[in-house]
């Protein structure tokens, strides 16, 4: 029985392209290619992702699929990030280049986020009904790591955000205790007055210093809500808690 071994996995959004799509996996005798394909068909894509299956099986080399909107930053960003997660132990490539400009984008972030590898095909010609004909190079781009949200931070932010902004640092204190975060595992936590001072320190100190939350006391509560970077942030890795 042989060792397991890390495989090269390249993920590739299916537009209106071919060699750009295929050649890449092939010259670098990839294990995998996954292919992100539009949720609404077309005769032109399908005709493309015909070319590329083929291409890729005269290689031997396996293709499977995973579907979402290439024009929706965030489903393709979660298309993405799903399928890095799925293959956490694997190389991933991600091609930036035959998709939507939107998948590009999110591409980038998804490998900001998760360290895959993202990649751009330079195409010798562009015209016709694919949107280029050949390829000229493909250049490795550097992505400049974000580094993921620790869960616990994205389950509080979560819980604020369904509590719909009305939630005080006390609630959040026993939602905390309640879930037995790790984030909090050397303190004492059979008492709830014993809690505040370490969750305003582990939790949501760090939440406010990247700018995730607001807060304002009323009265004698103190009000937490996301800011609208929690909001994106929680929207991008939301795959994380599903």
């Amino acid at each position: 029985m042989g060792l397991d071994r890390t495989q090269q996995i390249h993920v590739a959004p299916q537009g209106y392209e071919t060699e750009r799509i295929y050649k890449p996996p092939i010259e670098n005798n990839a294990d995998k290619v996954v292919l992100l394909l539009h949720e609404e068909k077309s005769e032109n894509g399908d005709e493309c992702q015909t070319r590329v299956e083929e291409a890729l099986a005269e290689e031997e080399i396996p293709f499977e699929y995973k579907e979402c909107d290439i024009f929706d930053m965030y489903g393709a960003l979660w298309a993405i990030a799903e399928i890095v997660d799925e293959h956490i132990d694997d190389e991933i490539f991600v091609n930036l280049s035959t998709g939507s400009k939107i998948t590009a984008i999110s591409g980038m972030i998804a490998c900001m986020g998760t360290g895959a590898k993202p990649y751009y095909v330079k195409a010798e010609e562009y015209s016709g009904e694919t949107v280029s004909k050949g390829v000229d190079d493909t250049v490795t781009l550097s992505a400049y790591p974000i580094g993921l949200p620790d869960q616990q931070y994205l389950e509080v932010m979560e819980y604020i955000q369904q509590a719909e902004d009305k939630v005080t640092k006390g609630d959040i204190v026993e939602f905390v205790q309640d879930a037995e975060f790790p984030l909090l595992s050397k303190y004492d936590r059979q008492e709830l007055k014993n809690m505040y001072k370490p969750v305003d320190r582990e939790i949501l100190r760090p939440l406010r210093d990247r700018g995730y939350i607001k807060e304002q006391r009323r009265g004698q509560e103190k009000r937490i809500w996301l800011a609208e970077d929690g909001e994106k942030t929680l929207k991008i890795f939301q795959y994380l808690l599903e």
